[in-house]
């Protein structure tokens, strides 16, 4: 979830890591993990991923699911497109993170492997007022609008009305089918940006979105290739880099540069003192794999070198490992040829 678009059209990097403990700290001061909340801890206004999960285990011989704890609703609040910690995989790995098993396993002399989450729902809460919350399915981690259809819809949101009057009779439960965490209402602002700033994390702002991917290609390139993660000194260069390039050099100096040289190069074959033959080596491959097929040939020719008959993509490669072994016993096997001086 990167190089979304803000508030103010530009699009943004920011290197937050959801399962770093560091980034975790502030990621829990930002959208603490709610779990049944009360009207008092919804926001007016605000949008709340959430999950509705129970705990159970695993009968033996059978594998049917014995549930040890009812299930329960798990909230965060989701504060613009980027979800840092807030996706429904995370909020999972939130949720592991706390010490809700190892306390049911103690009360219920439990081995703690043996207990797991089971998912019932997972999607997005619009709070309407705090006691008016419109809910939806739309997860798509979990791929929720498979899992509960339109002929579901009311019958998993009359659970969850039955769920949400337990925690607080008050409640008033609605359904709408529609995503709540979208571009036009969901962009980061500058506020979150410099909040972010404040807490030490970063923000790489882009012009186009095409530039952000470039950051982004590069970071999960080092990552891949160097099993490393990219400091922040490297992601400020590289933006530097990106953001910024070097002029590209014009076509009159390259063609100045291009004439000093071959000036260079004549004028030091005609200072030579001596009347015998000079000899310079002409342009030669170093690589029988940058060859095309008649310069193969060609040279095999030249070199009295075996043909594949007949020669088709599948023997292509016979002749180009052949011609490159007689390169690399040549010495690259540069042609040359000779001019007299005058």
């Amino acid at each position: 979830m990167q190089c979304m678009k803000g508030e103010d059209g530009k699009f943004y990097y920011i290197p937050i890591d959801p399962y770093s403990p560091e980034h975790l700290r502030f990621i829990d001061e930002m959208s603490p993990l709610l779990v049944n909340p009360t009207p008092r801890q919804f926001e007016k206004g605000a949008v709340y991923t959430y999950i509705v999960a129970s705990i159970i285990r695993k009968e033996p011989g059978t594998n049917r699911d014995i549930e040890e704890v009812p299930m329960k609703l798990y909230v965060c609040k989701a504060h613009n497109m980027f979800e840092f910690g807030t996706k429904h995989h995370q909020i999972f790995y939130r949720m592991a993170l706390t010490d809700e098993l190892n306390t049911v396993a103690r009360e219920k002399g439990i081995d703690v492997n043996q207990l797991q989450y089971a998912l019932h729902a997972s999607g997005e809460i619009k709070c309407i007022d705090p006691f008016t919350l419109v809910f939806n399915f739309f997860s798509g981690t979990y791929k929720m609008q498979r899992k509960v259809p339109k002929h579901r819809e009311p019958i998993e949101i009359e659970i969850i009305k039955d769920k949400m009057t337990k925690i607080d009779p008050n409640y008033v439960i609605r359904l709408d089918p529609r995503p709540f965490i979208v571009p036009e209402t969901m962009s980061i602002t500058h506020e979150q940006v410099r909040s972010l700033n404040a807490k030490g994390i970063p923000t790489f702002e882009f012009e186009t979105q095409s530039q952000c991917r470039q950051m982004q290609s590069y970071v999960s390139r080092i990552k891949s290739s160097e099993k490393r993660t990219v400091t922040h000194d490297e992601m400020r260069e590289k933006h530097r880099e990106i953001v910024a390039p070097p002029p590209p050099q014009s076509t009159a100096s390259k063609l100045s540069s291009f004439a000093s040289d071959v000036a260079s190069k004549v004028a030091s074959l005609f200072s030579a003192t001596s009347s015998a033959p000079t000899t310079f080596a002409a342009p030669a491959f170093t690589s029988a794999y940058a060859m095309m097929t008649h310069e193969l040939v060609e040279y095999a020719k030249k070199h009295n070198l075996p043909i594949p008959e007949p020669l088709d993509r599948t023997t292509k490669s016979d002749l180009v490992k052949t011609v490159q072994e007689h390169l690399n016993k040549k010495g690259k096997g540069g042609r040359k040829r000779t001019i007299k001086k005058k």
